[in-house]
């Protein structure tokens, strides 16, 4: 749950401050960024479905969170709209792989009597994350300054997900 909630700071970011951002900087409307955004995230879940199967849970987590992180500096650091649609669609592999990667993780190795408690206590931390998340976020940007703190706060935070995974594999030698 921890390696979610801490994937899933990527949407504040871009639900939140990437509009600001691009009022700030006169990009223009943030609708077809979103767009992109999405359409990669349905595309990928698609073509990409068996990955945790192949590649294991672990490897497609840490591949999800590198692409979160990735995409969240490009487009804190490349603040035109070609930087944030390269940003958004780097992201697209995060926001499209973390979610199934850790839900398969979340039920694996649990007896069958406890997968809805796990499940539960699984999306728990999605949510939480999307609640704690702005505000965190909004306290980054408002001590730096900068609305861009935001997005190296979520890639950051993102990031960080990667020894938490690590450590919990450790300890879960049956997760892939």
């Amino acid at each position: 749950g921890i390696v979610m909630a801490l994937g899933i700071m990527i949407f504040p970011a871009l639900h939140g401050f990437m509009p600001k951002l691009m009022d700030e900087r006169a990009l223009g409307e943030a609708g077809p960024i979103y767009a992109l955004y999405g359409l990669l995230v349905l595309a990928l879940r698609l073509l990409c479905s068996r990955l945790p199967d192949t590649l294991g849970t672990t490897r497609t987590a840490a591949l999800a969170l590198v692409g979160s992180s990735v995409g969240m500096v490009i487009m804190g650091s490349f603040v035109t709209r070609p930087g944030l649609f390269v940003g958004a669609a780097i992201l697209a592999i995060g926001g499209s792989l973390l979610y199934p990667a850790l839900m398969v993780a979340a039920v694996d190795g649990v007896p069958e009597n406890e997968r809805a408690q796990a499940m539960s206590t699984f999306t728990m931390f999605f949510e939480l994350s999307g609640g704690i998340g702005g505000p965190v976020l909004g306290i980054v940007a408002w001590m730096s300054g900068t609305t861009v703190a935001a997005f190296y706060g979520a890639a950051i935070l993102a990031a960080s997900g990667l020894p938490v995974l690590y450590a919990w594999k450790s300890r879960n030698p049956k997760i892939t």
